[in-house]
């Protein structure tokens, strides 16, 4: 997303390419591995391998996996990320998350997340993908990322310096509450 001069934003990837960029974490849909540079390309075999060969553990890429690439953190981390509603709702829910960190010193720490109790929810999930991708509607997902981010409701959500509007929008049930249900309440002039 990119905020123009008039304050809007509109629905434009990065630099980066595929993947939704958080500080050194890239994220990205199992469908855009290939388009990642060689260096996450690598940490990601890398990470496959010590699941397969440290914990007998192989990640079911036929289903719908996001995966996290962080060339730094800890020597280099990677965290596959099952997502069980990923083509059918607009913010797809973080499932079952398998970790591996030290993949560049070869001093593996793994972690297994269970979902939380409130799931955590990702916001522009076209971001996630190619312009390609034909498990949902790719230019509707950049549509709806323009609406929701230009609308009043969260306009004032992120004015209000007491909300921690970023910092919040990604538990479900604060989304649904003070996100989804006021914008269906007060839906915006087109």
């Amino acid at each position: 997303m990119v905020r123009g001069k008039d304050g809007r934003y509109q629905s434009v990837r990065g630099a980066h390419g595929v993947g939704k960029v958080l500080g050194k974490n890239k994220w990205v849909h199992v469908s855009g591995i290939k388009e990642l540079t060689q260096t996450e390309r690598d940490l990601i075999t890398k990470a496959e391998n010590a699941l397969r060969n440290e914990k007998a553990t192989a990640i079911d890429f036929t289903k719908d996996v996001i995966v996290r690439v962080n060339p730094v953190e800890k020597d280099g981390a990677v965290t596959f990320c099952y997502s069980p509603d990923w083509n059918v709702t607009t913010e797809p829910e973080c499932g079952l998350m398998i970790g591996v960190k030290g993949l560049n010193s070869g001093v593996h720490q793994f972690r297994v997340t269970k979902p939380a109790k409130v799931p955590y929810i990702y916001h522009h999930k076209w971001m996630f993908v190619t312009d390609e991708y034909t498990g949902f509607d790719v230019r509707e997902a950049k549509r709806w990322s323009e609406t929701w981010e230009n609308h009043p409701v969260v306009r004032a959500l992120m004015d209000d310096k007491t909300e921690y509007f970023r910092l919040r929008i990604g538990k479900k049930d604060y989304w649904q509450a003070n996100v989804l249900e006021p914008i269906a309440n007060n839906p915006m002039d087109e």
